[in-house]
């Protein structure tokens, strides 16, 4: 009987390690082997929100910045990042290359530390100065982008374009208003910014939410949040300038679109239980299937 006990206690202690494993792995991936399945919703209203600051200036950064400005940037993230990196590199091979000193052992090992990190830091500076500097703009364009961005965000009524791209993308008959939807959709924009590359090159990115809300049998409120991630292609400064800036304006409203288009791509699996693959047309659907692979 005892021994039938340990074998019976070791088989309990391995299934219950096992569903905590499951448990974790199912909340960080969005598998639903565990959590209240998203409902397959014959109608849904849609709300559409923007995140902006306590100024009501849009979430992100669309501020372009000269060579100066993103060799300084790149100096201040660079040093700090690669003098860690190397006073870790110094720590590792001071560890292993001391270790026959065994009276100076402690000395030796700071010293390798202390010129990994020197060394780093050097590095960071050169590098993170000159890899900086390669993004950055001249400072008339710089200024210009900048003018044209924020003009674009006092005028732009960016909460109508995007609820105006949920209700194209959603089919009209599976729309209704909130108090007889059985769910609600809502399209959130976290994130505005401009990204900079080499040879004057921009690209505009938008990191997205949709946020499917619900309530179950006994009336508690659901929630699931699925995430995106849309950027523009990348164009020359001057490219983006023409026409006041119509460039932006079309990206913006590409963006929007597209990530519409993705939401609703999304429902439909929500609703069907069928999980889609990334593909040219998009990212791979939000919706995760029960496979046994996913419990490890």
């Amino acid at each position: 009987m005892k021994s039938t006990y340990l074998r019976t206690s070791a088989t309990g202690r391995a299934l219950a390690l096992l569903l905590v494993a499951t448990l974790l792995v199912s909340g960080s991936s969005g598998c639903a082997l565990f959590r209240t399945p998203v409902p397959a919703f014959e109608t849904v209203a849609i709300k559409a929100e923007v995140e902006r600051d306590k100024k009501q200036h849009l979430e992100g950064d669309l501020e372009a910045y000269t060579t100066l400005k993103g060799t300084l940037v790149g100096i201040a993230t660079g040093v700090p990042t690669f003098a860690i990196t190397g006073g870790g590199g110094g720590f590792a091979v001071g560890a292993l290359a001391c270790a026959p000193s065994l009276i100076l052992y402690p000395f030796c090992v700071l010293i390798a530390t202390g010129l990994g990190f020197i060394g780093g830091a050097v590095f960071g500076l050169f590098g993170g100065g000159i890899l900086g500097g390669i993004g950055g703009l001249p400072s008339e364009t710089a200024e210009q982008i900048t003018l044209v961005l924020s003009r674009m965000e006092e005028k732009g009524r960016f909460e109508d374009a995007l609820s105006a791209a949920m209700r194209d993308a959603i089919p009209e008959q599976k729309q209704a208003e909130i108090g007889s939807a059985q769910g609600v959709v809502t399209a959130q924009i976290q994130d505005f910014d401009l990204d900079q590359h080499m040879k004057d090159m921009l690209s505009v990115n938008l990191d997205a939410e949709m946020i499917q809300s619900w309530k179950n049998e006994d009336g508690k409120k659901k929630e699931h949040t699925c995430k995106y991630v849309y950027e523009s292609e990348e164009r020359p400064a001057e490219e983006w300038l023409e026409g006041g800036g119509g460039a932006f304006r079309a990206a913006f409203v590409d963006g929007f679109r597209t990530l519409a288009r993705w939401m609703n791509k999304d429902l439909e699996a929500f609703a069907t239980k069928k999980e889609f693959d990334e593909s040219d047309e998009g990212p791979a659907s939000c919706f995760r299937e029960s496979r046994w692979y996913r419990w490890f």
